[in-house]
């Protein structure tokens, strides 16, 4: 097959790197930044520049773009590929981009749109942080918009030959939901926890939980504003919920009600016990 990718960040940087290296398909790419382009293609990552004649023999074309702009450039997209080639995206909310498939499914209905995420990702960006291992073990989800199950299964068999430990299929609404609280909220806390004017005195009086809870905070401020402000609703949800759990907690410590404060993080250590042992029974 010919795949071709457009924008050579982190995730399309090693979307093409795995492409090539685990699988026997042609990879194709686009960039804003010719100079990473024509990088890659010396590196042997990509085969070359997709051209129009290359979009017209495209049989799976994935956005790697930031949100707004896969909006913008996919109906210009769409207009020279060929009959039953896949169109696909990995922005981290789905609402806005499924819509703008469903609009061009009814202009280009030849066409198969399938909405996607893959659950990889760094706290740096880029072709230069970019690796063929970044989606083993990882989750893929796909949002079906208007496709067969022909193509369904294609990009699912191309994310499970990534190393992909398993391909979820989903509505954008649930995914929206689910993601605000797994992946958004996490960045919402972690920028919120490391504005702290202490954390500029934390050498030598941090360890593992501090890196945890501040290591996403080294973010695209780009990309996050994009992709918290169309999931708005769902995040304000899970902000208001953590919230409500951080004023708990706040009220049995000025209060000094230990056994208030113990049935919390009780509570809370229970259920990450729970989540373990459901990911565990997952994988068995």
């Amino acid at each position: 097959m010919i795949i071709t990718i457009y924008g050579l960040g982190l995730i399309g940087g090693s979307l093409a790197i795995a492409l090539k290296n685990k699988t026997d398909n042609k990879v194709y790419a686009l960039n804003r930044t010719k100079s990473v382009l024509d990088k890659a293609i010396l590196d042997g990552y990509v085969n070359g520049e997709a051209t129009t004649k290359i979009l017209e023999k495209t049989d799976i074309f994935i956005f790697a773009l930031f949100q707004n702009a896969i909006i913008e450039k996919m109906e210009d997209i769409c207009k020279h590929l060929k009959p039953n080639a896949i169109v696909t995206d990995i922005c981290g909310t789905k609402k806005s981009i499924c819509k703008e498939m469903s609009r061009l499914s009814s202009l280009y209905p030849n066409l198969q749109f399938i909405g996607g995420h893959p659950m990889a990702g760094k706290e740096v960006w880029g072709m230069d942080n970019a690796t063929e291992d970044l989606f083993v073990n990882a989750y893929s989800i796909l949002v079906p918009v208007v496709a067969d199950n022909k193509s369904i299964d294609t990009l699912k068999e191309m994310y499970l030959k990534l190393g992909c430990k398993d391909v979820v299929i989903t509505t954008p609404e649930n995914h929206d939901e689910l993601i605000s609280y797994t992946s958004q909220l996490a960045h919402v806390v972690s920028c919120s926890y490391i504005l702290n004017p202490l954390s500029q005195q934390t050498e030598g009086f941090s360890a593992g939980s501090f890196k945890d809870m501040t290591r996403v905070a080294k973010l695209s401020s780009k990309m996050w504003t994009e992709l918290f402000l169309d999931n708005k609703e769902n995040l304000i949800n899970q902000i208001d919920n953590l919230m409500g759990n951080l004023q708990n907690i706040k009220e049995a410590i000025e209060k000094n009600d230990d056994k208030s404060l113990y049935a919390i993080l009780e509570e809370g250590r229970k259920a990450k016990e729970e989540s373990l042992e459901r990911s565990k029974n997952k994988t068995k």
